[in-house]
Formats: structure tokens, C-alpha cells, sequence
């Protein structure tokens, strides 16, 4: 109690986030068929979302924004919200903020947080509000990007505005990071541009926990620059 420590996750981390209420193993819990690689969806708000949450209650312009076609997704995996209301541990902590809907026509829970967010300032997205100011990768020799991302002005200030929000609550914890030596900050590794995404970390394997993914680049690995679950 009193000890605060915020977490946010987007993408697999909402997914973890979500596994780890429930008690379950992953592949037992969040459930495939989801048409949503690729796609801008939009949000759309449960009654709780809309009203009560820390993440977009009360907030009107950045719930218009977010029920444009802005949310960047990236999944084929997800859970249906028939799914997460049916699982105790995952409704003893959490509530449903948003869901969205693939193309396929499957609805998927796309925000969540924490029921007693006082007490556990935890909220996670399937989408990805920090492509909209960061990714521009391009399709080789062209001009086209990569991902289907918008760029508009609006779709940054909402990247910026739910940023915020986890630095806000993260200037309220007592903890620091320590553990420099072990895992070094990201920025200490080179930085290489790929079609696919505007940056990649190319880490050494002396730091086989740090997060990365192994590539075809010799004795090199590749943690890309979006972190799925930040942790303050």
C-alpha cells in the first residue's frame, strides 16, 4: 500500500497484462481470428471508458479523436470481450475502456484499466498511440510507408496527451532504475533504419534479457524501437 508503481502495456503487453490477472497460460487465454494487422480502428467507448477512467473520462477531444479511424493496430491474437468478462481474475482487476472491431467483423477488447486505479495505476491498449509521431518507415525505393499510420496533427497530440499520462503518474513512484550494468538503457546500442521500421536497437547478446529478438545479423540482435509493456 502506497508503494506506487505504474504500468502501461500496448500490444503483446496488454495481451500479458491480461494473462498474468487471469492466472492462465498465454496460449490458453488470448485467442486468435482477429483481422487487425495493419489496420486504423476505432475506439469504441464503454459507458465505464467514457465517464470514470482515468485514461479517457471526462476527456471529449481526445475521445473524438480516438473514434476516428487514428488507432494504429498491429494483432492477429486479442480476446473477445465475451472472453475477458467470462474470466474472474481478469474482471477482479480490470475493466473493459474500449473495444474495437477487425475487419472481419470480430470486436476485440482494445483499452482496459485497472478497476482501483488509486491503488494499481495499470492500463494497456492492443492498438499503438506511439506509431502515430514516431514510425515513418518506407516501402524500399519508394515514398509510401511501411504501416498503415496516421500522421495528422490531432493523431500526435493524442500519442503525446496518453504519454503524458503515464509520466504523470510515473513522477508519483519512488522507484528508480538501478540496473544499468545488467540491462543498459536502450540508447547505448546502435540504431539502424529498416523498411519495415523507422529504427532498430542492434543489441549485444551479452544482454540476452534486455528484450530483443534474434535477426540475421551475425552475432547481433534487434529490439525495435516500440516497447510493448513500460514499466516505472
Amino acid at each position: 500500500a502506497g508503494d506506487r508503481f505504474p504500468i502501461i502495456g500496448m500490444c503483446m503487453g496488454h495481451e500479458w497484462m491480461m494473462t498474468f490477472a487471469s492466472g492462465m497460460e498465454r496460449d490458453e487465454l488470448i485467442e486468435w481470428g482477429f483481422d487487425a494487422e495493419d489496420y486504423n480502428i476505432p475506439l469504441e467507448f464503454t459507458d465505464f471508458g467514457l465517464e470514470k477512467s482515468y485514461t479517457f473520462g471526462g476527456r471529449t477531444k481526445l475521445q473524438e479523436v480516438l473514434q476516428k479511424k487514428i488507432p494504429y493496430n498491429h494483432h492477429k491474437r486479442g480476446l473477445k470481450p465475451e472472453t475477458f468478462l467470462a474470466t474472474p481474475g481478469i474482471t477482479d482487476m480490470f475493466e473493459i475502456t474500449s473495444t474495437s472491431v477487425g475487419n472481419n467483423g470480430t470486436a476485440f477488447v482494445s483499452s482496459m484499466e485497472a478497476r482501483d486505479f488509486e491503488t494499481y495505476p495499470f492500463w494497456s491498449f492492443q492498438w499503438h498511440p506511439e506509431k502515430c509521431p514516431y514510425e515513418y518507415a518506407v516501402l524500399e525505393g519508394t515514398d509510401q510507408f511501411r504501416q498503415d499510420t496516421v500522421h495528422t496533427d490531432e493523431s500526435t497530440r493524442m500519442a503525446f496527451e496518453l504519454a503524458q499520462q503515464f509520466v504523470e503518474e510515473a513522477k508519483k513512484s519512488n522507484h528508480a532504475y538501478t540496473r544499468f550494468k545488467k540491462y543498459p538503457i536502450i540508447w547505448n546500442y546502435p540504431i539502424a533504419r529498416t523498411s519495415y521500421f523507422q529504427q532498430i536497437f542492434l543489441t549485444d547478446d551479452a544482454h540476452p534479457n534486455a528484450g530483443q529478438s534474434k535477426s540475421l545479423r551475425g552475432n547481433k540482435s534487434v529490439a525495435h524501437v516500440e516497447s510493448e509493456t513500460t514499466i516505472a
